[in-house]
């Protein structure tokens, strides 16, 4: 799945940016019977992180 939302609280200790960030995120259930059981989610939170700017340039660079 994809999420989008805007940077409208603190997150990771930076202050809200307002700014407009997507990423991927996965979720996996276990069922049982006709129920969820378990449910696991993950979220690019790398992705989000350089969206607001968290990263330094130079990882971003080495990155891509």
């Amino acid at each position: 799945m994809s999420a989008h939302a805007t940077h409208r609280g603190a997150y990771m200790g930076i202050p809200p940016t307002n700014r407009k960030v997507s990423c991927s995120v996965m979720g996996v259930a276990r069922v049982v019977g006709d129920k969820i059981a378990e449910h696991w989610g993950v979220t690019d939170e790398l992705a989000i992180m350089a969206q607001i700017g968290l990263l330094p340039e130079e990882y971003l660079a080495a990155m891509s």
